[in-house]
């Protein structure tokens, strides 16, 4: 009988252990994100993708959101001679900053310009549609005044 309760108290803690870490659990921004599509309603309530049509090494390309708050862009451009990609090297990667805060569903992206005094800051506000572990789609802000929301998506996916 006893060894009837433990294995039935092991099995009680081992299921409220799995649902309370799933219910616990959610995607997180933090990591590499590349452009995908852009995206309208226009005077319907689905968005209309239009897909990224970039060049090949434009897809190379991702915004990466670090856990402090960071924010760092790799761009590729393609080498005209060699025709290969190649991995865009800011000359004076010091002379700007780009940092990011997610405060419930909106992420305020501020980016700073030192190479100005007094430094230049702009800030973009933009609305988080949905998160999961591979594609955030993200809604644009009027960036006059930050508070109304515009027709304007962004898809992206997590490389």
């Amino acid at each position: 009988m006893k060894k009837l309760i433990n294995y039935s108290l092991l099995f009680v803690v081992a299921v409220l252990s799995i649902s309370c870490s799933k219910d616990s659990s959610s995607p997180s921004l933090v990591g590499k994100w590349g452009f995908t599509a852009d995206g309208a309603k226009g005077t319907g309530s689905t968005i209309v993708w239009t897909p990224n049509s970039a060049n090949v090494c434009d897809l190379q390309s991702y915004t990466e959101f670090v856990s402090n708050g960071t924010l760092s862009y790799q761009g590729y451009t393609t080498n005209p001679i060699t025709g290969v990609c190649e991995l865009y090297v800011d000359p004076t990667p010091t002379s700007s900053s780009e940092t990011w805060v997610r405060s419930g569903d909106d992420l305020v992206i501020t980016f700073t310009d030192f190479t100005v005094t007094p430094s230049n800051v702009d800030t973009y506000k933009s609305h988080i549609v949905s998160l999961t572990d591979s594609e955030l789609i993200i809604q644009d802000y009027d960036q006059t005044t930050q508070t109304n929301l515009t027709d304007r998506y962004s898809k992206l996916s997590r490389r």
